[in-house]
């Protein structure tokens, strides 16, 4: 297809098998596992003419710390603020653990003052995981970036 060989010369102006580039090799549940589905294929022929393309295994890439190689847990981080006079409001069930409580109290060393009347709701991120490990150098990832820097 004339649309996904230009879409490859852009990705690769000058063809030369030095150049590589992975692929994931992701499977859905209306195809068939390890094959790739509509122009995915197609595009996948177009950069082999141009480059060496290589299927990349992406299974736990974003779960799984690029550093230390444990796996990550979701986040738990603040994104909403509520009046502390609403508190009776909030469910058991929301209520902060004891590590927790602490995480909070850490993070009220930086509190803005002027938001002194307000409490730090903590919600779970899908996009932003934390390493769990206390050897690690690294404490949040973005889920993409932490799975690119394992495929490499």
């Amino acid at each position: 297809m004339k649309a996904l060989d230009t879409l490859a010369q852009r990705l690769v102006p000058k063809a030369s098998k030095q150049v590589c580039i992975a692929y994931g090799d992701w499977s859905r549940r209306d195809g068939i596992k390890g094959h790739a589905t509509g122009p995915v294929k197609g595009f996948v022929e177009a950069l082999k003419k141009r480059a060496t393309v290589v299927p990349m295994d992406e299974y736990r890439t974003s779960i799984t710390c690029s550093s230390c190689h444990k796996r990550l847990k979701q986040a738990r981080l603040s994104n909403k603020l509520k009046r502390k006079d609403d508190e009776e409001d909030i469910r058991t069930k929301e209520r902060p653990s004891p590590k927790e409580r602490k995480e909070i109290a850490e993070m009220a060393k930086f509190r803005n003052p002027k938001l002194a009347d307000r409490k730090i709701v903590l919600r779970c991120t899908r996009n932003v995981l934390r390493c769990t490990n206390s050897g690690c150098k690294a404490n949040f990832w973005n889920r993409d970036v932490n799975a690119a820097r394992n495929m490499l």
